[in-house]
């Protein structure tokens, strides 16, 4: 027993140690990226310059960490180079030894420094073999020398070369690394449902698979086609919602309802639906817009909550005028809650609108059976508010 607690302290104490020293060292940065996955033992960090994999199991405990632009040898099997300043840092730990490497880039020059058990050894030729045994395993679990590999790959044969290459990396993490530096390459219009589908089948999930799309999308540039066809592959609807908001809003205001409502259907949620809609709030929308709008989303939203939510969003916009206040009275029809009914026609009636306008909340109003309810509203209409 204690034979073995020891042979799992010299696996997790290196790794904890390895990280401490990393953070203590960025302390003063902000790291942009972090991933951690107890379950299969990884975690990520990244600042911006800085790129640390810590990798833990049962058999070992794996450190990599890399800064600068790294490319590999033909072979994959040694370093071609480093951007000056740059630098390479693997450290493996195992019940049996552990085994550093440092390789440091100063000018045109690599500086290699290889340890085993902490005792600086000679880098070739135990160094130099552990390197080419390791960097095959690199290669496949971390984005190590990835903006490289993609160049040459894509120099090689283009988008299928690329993509005959992600099947061997292994993780969303990786794999998506290296679509998204696909992404950096002259894509062609009719390379796009290609790359939808290589997403679907090679990025299980939804958080990459967004990023990914995203950044094939840019600025409102997807065909309908593909749009539908990228939403798909996406489960969860609050990525959903963040890749379809754009184009939701544009073609509402463009007045195009049905490819608007076509696309709100693929998001089952109706706070992911409200909240979509809801950010027309703050635009300057015509009164036909306006209708529009609502009208979409009255059809769409079933619950009542969101849609009272939405017009006392709308309410509260500052671009209300007698015109389309009476817009969000005519639908409060759609309210079945006759709760969230007199709150809204309680919230219009506390903006003391002008006459026209009370009295379409009096003939509205009456739509409420509740005696409470309809008091509510009533009381605030008589007040004189």
């Amino acid at each position: 027993m204690k034979k073995q607690n020891m042979i799992n302290e010299i696996k997790i104490i290196p790794a904890l140690f390895f990280l401490s020293m990393l953070v203590s060292g960025l302390q003063a940065q902000t790291l942009k990226y972090v991933f951690s996955n107890t379950k299969q033992g990884i975690h990520v960090e990244n600042d911006g310059e800085t790129t640390l994999y810590v990798f833990s199991n049962s058999k070992q405990g794996l450190n990599v960490e890399y800064n600068g632009k790294i490319a590999f040898e033909p072979d994959e099997r040694s370093i071609k180079a480093i951007s000056d300043g740059g630098y390479l840092r693997i450290e493996k730990t195992t019940p049996a030894n552990s085994r550093e490497l440092l390789i440091k880039s100063t000018g045109n020059s690599l500086n290699y420094e290889y340890r085993e058990d902490g005792i600086i050894k000679p880098y070739e030729p135990d160094g130099k073999a552990w390197l080419s045994e390791i960097l095959p395993e690199l290669i496949k679990t971390t984005s190590i020398a990835a903006e490289s590999r993609v160049d040459q790959l894509y120099a090689t044969g283009g988008i299928s070369e690329v993509v005959k290459a992600l099947p061997e990396l292994e993780g969303d993490l990786v794999r998506a690394a290296y679509l998204k530096l696909l992404l950096d390459k002259k894509i062609k219009e009719e390379d796009i449902s290609t790359i939808i589908n290589v997403v679907g089948s090679q990025v299980q999930s939804d958080h990459y698979r967004f990023e990914i799309f995203k950044k094939l999308f840019p600025e409102n540039t997807a065909t309908s086609e593909d749009l539908f066809k990228a939403v798909e592959f996406i489960d969860s609807d609050h990525y959903k919602s963040q890749l379809i908001e754009p184009y939701v809003v544009s073609l509402l205001i463009a007045g195009q309802q049905q490819n608007a409502s076509r696309l709100l259907r693929t998001v089952s949620s109706d706070h992911y639906k409200y909240h979509i809609i809801q950010g027309l709030g703050s635009r300057s929308l015509s009164a036909d817009a306006l209708k529009g709008v609502l009208k979409v989303a009255m059809a769409e939203i079933d619950s009542d909550h969101y849609k009272s939510e939405l017009l006392e969003s709308l309410l509260k916009s500052g671009n209300m005028n007698e015109e389309r206040l009476l817009i969000l009275i005519d639908n409060a029809q759609h309210v079945g809650s006759e709760h969230y009914k007199a709150g809204f026609l309680q919230a219009v009636c506390n903006t003391n609108p002008k006459e026209k306008v009370m009295d379409n909340l009096r003939v509205t109003a009456k739509s409420i059976q509740s005696p409470h309810f309809y008091g509510e509203v009533m009381r605030c209409l008589n007040s004189g508010k």
